[in-house]
């Protein structure tokens, strides 16, 4: 686990429907995927100052998978010091462009964000206490599962409808976290010939892979002033030169698959939690 809290006390559970300030939006991104070395390269492009953001992600758990990444949602609590919101995303349209040997996506999301910082920080805290006991070698109690989907299922959030249709039709399920990590992002704006701007980020994230060893990886992205301007030509141009500084080549396959902090999850959680949560309902 990369985070550290404080042991809180919480004697009262949330039984009412709790309720949060919610915005709509939807978002564009360029994006490539890095290595070190070509992480490394970059740095110098961007000013020193960078942020930091704890993200836990959410899933609904069959005893069998984790759903909402499968129909395109992602579900996470994003912790900063400027904000903390509630997000879920859904990808509706993805596009692939290239810069000589260099393949990157563009993508458009719908982005629905909540903001309640004290019911967060309750959710994060009790997404804790199960991670402590699914990295060891106990069950998770029943009460503690189902208290953290209790506390899903009551809280009313921006996109709640959309990402809980997805899944009607999947049988029975609970609502769990199902991983963390830790963002380091840096930033600078590039001006187009347009007199618009392009957002650079250069970021790592740093998860829990196997054996407790820290995995790490790196990425540049480009968000326009308004959506769709990055696959715009001139936003194009703009994001191959900066592709341009990247001069060694990748060692490793972008296809190869590592098992992450979320794949290593949900083995522990198909072992440890009660497989008769499930069972009742695909009985019917």
């Amino acid at each position: 686990m990369l985070f550290h809290c404080k042991r809180w006390v919480f004697t009262i559970l949330i039984f009412c429907t709790l309720f949060l300030t919610s915005s709509l939006d939807t978002r564009s991104e360029l994006r490539f995927s890095l290595e070190k070395k070509q992480f490394e390269e970059l740095k110098s492009f961007f000013p020193p100052a960078f942020d930091e953001r704890f993200d836990l992600y959410v899933e609904a758990f069959n005893g069998k998978d984790f759903l909402f990444e499968k129909k395109g949602f992602k579900f996470r609590l994003k912790n900063s010091k400027k904000k903390t919101v509630i997000q879920v995303t859904k990808i509706f349209e993805k596009k692939y462009f290239q810069c000589g040997n260099k393949t990157f996506t563009w993508k458009k999301n719908k982005v629905f964000e909540s903001q309640n910082t004290e019911l967060i920080r309750l959710l994060l805290f009790k997404a804790f206490e199960m991670f402590k006991y699914l990295q060891s070698n106990q069950i998770i109690p029943l009460y503690l599962a189902l208290d953290f989907d209790l506390q899903i299922r009551s809280l009313e959030f921006e996109g709640k409808h959309e990402l809980f249709s997805s899944i009607q039709n999947e049988g029975s399920v609970i609502f769990i976290p199902s991983h963390t990590n830790k963002k380091v992002r840096l930033k600078r704006r590039v001006p187009l010939k347009s007199g618009k701007k392009l957002k650079f980020i250069l970021g790592k994230t740093i998860e829990q892979g196997p054996e407790k060893d820290l995995e790490t990886t790196y990425e540049i992205e480009a968000e326009g002033e308004n959506v769709d301007l990055e696959k715009e030509k001139d936003s194009l141009d703009v994001f191959c030169k900066v592709l341009g500084r990247v001069k060694t080549p990748k060692e490793s396959d972008e296809d190869e698959s590592k098992l992450g902090e979320k794949e290593l999850n949900l083995g522990r959680y198909i072992k440890k939690m009660p497989s008769f949560i499930f069972k009742k309902r695909e009985k019917k």
